[in-house]
């Protein structure tokens, strides 16, 4: 038996894989460290494993809703800064467990920092796709040119906090780009290489395991709404869901529609804000998304990977409405591989045809179909739980 030490941040997109994972190394014997903040601390017992709390730092907690925006130079730079609040307890907690081995969320930079001060593998998770330096995300040229003057703005705030890390702690920082995508001496990506971008960009030090799911039925869900044919389901995921205009456009684009929505618009949403919901809608601040997804036959949805992947493997096709440039990606991919649409620019009459299309194209939905069953065979939580006790040992 081998004792892990596992970073994550506070978000459900990469506390719910990380669920799979580390309850499969608990299984296998391992003694495992979760370290999270105050109110993951059900889903990580849950586990079984040993729960710590980060401290309380504001800007921690809240990283979900601080990321909103969409300005990746500042959402890198923000997690530098937590890195830097979080570096004395990162070593002093590394010095009282002497951990075996480290895994780390591809976005918790602060343990790659500590880490230069211990000689321990290091296993980094992507709950996301692998970015490579040489293969950035293909941009249009508008977000493109908003990145690089977000970037312009961040630098100077940066270099302060990397010559405040280095003078404090001895060590270097890590860079923005890096923090957004944190490589560790094995990565292991919740995906398949085939759906990766620029797979060839990524060797021996990736494993890509495919997607690690699981679903939590609702006691107070109307079930039977999802009887009903043809049935759509619409999502913007859980973070960059407060999006009011874009919910309020789906009800009036479908009230009429012969078709029945599930809508599911995020716990911070008011849903008396969005007036009259039709009555062939269900809105819901949270669905059960991997049963929605099994009754459903088209799915607009925001692009994240988990999402996307979920639905997949239900075999349904995408509109995709991309919130923000990660998701971009992801959109390029489902477009790629043909079981979507991307629709960057919402409005009544493009949603109509989008949806009328997908429907009427049964290709879209062998495609899906297709895609999942490489997902289901890429081995899953078992390969990567094998992958990293092969490499730890």
């Amino acid at each position: 038996m081998g004792k892990g030490l596992f970073f994550n941040i506070p978000a459900i997109g990469h506390v719910n894989p990380a669920q799979i994972l580390i309850s499969e190394l608990v299984n296998r014997g391992e003694d495992v460290v979760y370290v999270l903040t105050h109110d993951y601390r059900q889903q990580v017992e849950a586990t079984r494993a040993t729960f710590i709390p980060y401290p309380d730092i504001e800007e921690l907690r809240h990283i979900s809703q601080l990321s909103q925006g969409g300005n990746i130079p500042q959402n890198a730079h923000r997690l530098i800064r937590i890195g830097e609040q979080l570096l004395p307890f990162m070593f002093k907690l590394i010095e009282l467990e002497q951990p075996d081995y480290v895994i780390y969320d591809s976005l918790c930079g602060w343990a790659k920092m500590a880490l230069q001060k211990f000689d321990i593998p290091a296993i980094a998770t992507f709950a996301t796709f692998a970015v490579h330096p040489l293969a950035p995300p293909p941009m249009p040229i508008g977000d493109l040119a908003k990145t690089a003057g977000q970037l312009l703005g961040e630098a100077t705030g940066y270099w302060q906090t990397r010559q405040r890390i280095q003078m404090k702690f001895n060590i270097k920082s890590i860079g923005l780009f890096e923090a957004v995508a944190c490589q560790g001496d094995l990565n292991i990506v919740y995906t398949t290489r085939e759906f990766q971008p620029a797979q060839h960009r990524f060797g021996d030090k990736f494993r890509f395991v495919g997607p690690l799911v699981d679903d939590l039925l609702l006691q107070d869900f109307p079930y039977e709404f999802l009887d009903q044919s043809p049935l759509i389901y619409i999502s913007l995921g859980t973070i960059n869901n407060r999006n009011l205009d874009f919910y309020q456009l789906c009800l009036e684009t479908f009230k009429d529609y012969a078709a029945y929505f599930v809508m599911s618009v995020g716990e911070h949403t008011d849903i008396s804000q969005l007036g009259d919901i039709p009555d062939n809608f269900l809105v819901r601040n949270y669905v059960p998304q991997i049963y929605v997804l099994q009754k459903t036959d088209v799915f607009i949805t925001h692009g994240g990977l988990n999402s996307v992947h979920e639905s997949l493997l239900g075999g349904v096709p995408m509109i995709v409405v991309p919130q923000q440039i990660e998701q971009g990606l992801v959109a390029n991919q489902v477009k790629k591989f043909g079981a979507g649409i991307i629709n960057r620019r919402p409005n009544e009459a493009s949603l109509i045809i989008d949806l009328k299309t997908i429907i009427e194209a049964t290709e879209y939905t062998d495609t899906a179909s297709a895609l999942g069953n490489t997902l289901r065979s890429a081995g899953g939580v078992k390969l990567a739980v094998d992958e990293i006790l092969s490499f730890v040992r």
